[in-house]
């Protein structure tokens, strides 16, 4: 009888044990589910926002965004590149649409005569949605809208 009592005993704190462990599996699933929600909602409500915005950002709006861009930096409002360590002989432009001449001379004028890139590359690559990517060496200063929008992805998880 002793016997009995005492597997009894045993049976029913495994069974205890597991209950709480099962209850811990449960909380643990039903929070990295939650994360999944968000992270998946965080991420479609960027993509909408990316197909929003590149719709939005047409020829013009992109060239007067730039335009924007460039008075600001002879302005002094908007700074780049600033840090030393931006340094290097040539650098590579990355714009949403192709640059007007007179924004390319604006590009090496302006911003990379600070650096001392001689040779600079043009590359159009629309999946930025807008703005300016610049690479010197390497080291990449990121001012275009996806990037922007990637930051805030980043921010939301």
């Amino acid at each position: 009888m002793l016997a009995w009592a005492e597997a009894s005993k045993v049976v029913r704190e495994a069974n205890e044990r597991a209950q709480g462990v099962a209850k811990e599996v449960k909380a643990e699933a039903e929070a990295e589910a939650a994360k999944a929600r968000e992270a998946a909602l965080a991420a479609l409500s960027i993509s909408a926002t990316q197909k929003l915005v590149g719709e939005a950002l047409d020829e013009k709006r992109q060239h007067a965004l730039l335009d924007e861009f460039f008075s600001g930096v002879k302005s002094g409002k908007v700074v780049v590149m600033d840090d030393a360590s931006f340094k290097g002989d040539a650098a590579e432009v990355t714009s949403a649409l192709p640059l007007t001449d007179q924004e390319q001379d604006s590009v090496k004028k302006d911003v990379l005569a600070k650096v001392g890139a001689q040779a600079v590359t043009f590359r159009v690559d629309p999946s930025i949605l807008g703005g300016l990517v610049i690479k010197v060496g390497d080291k990449v200063m990121d001012g275009s809208v996806a990037g922007k929008l990637d930051g805030l992805r980043q921010n939301l998880k």
